[in-house]
């Protein structure tokens, strides 16, 4: 997801995590939340872009936050996972400041 701001950025905050209302799927996998600080503006999720990493499981959501956006007008929250299924993904209260 790529998101333009309206200002230059410095710090992203968020909480990360899955909404998983069965009881029957895989649990065991491992989701990771990126950020990244779009500077080049092409709306693509470039390595040397990342600037914060989340790992999160089904039971244990967590925080992702960044003091890294580099000033960024523009920034991409991307996230994968190595667990089968289409469990949806949750970023819950970001906020740049």
């Amino acid at each position: 997801m790529v998101i333009s701001l309206p200002d230059a950025y410095h710090r992203f905050t968020a909480q990360v995590g899955l909404n998983e209302p069965s009881d029957d799927r895989d649990h065991e996998g491992v989701t990771d939340f990126d950020v990244y600080a779009d500077l080049n503006m092409d709306k693509r999720a470039d390595s040397d872009e990342l600037v914060a990493s989340k790992g999160v499981t089904f039971d244990k959501p967590g925080a992702i936050e960044t003091n890294d956006l580099q000033g960024a007008r523009q920034i991409i929250l991307a996230a994968h996972t190595d667990s089968c299924g289409g469990t949806p993904l949750v970023w819950g209260n970001p906020k740049v400041s």
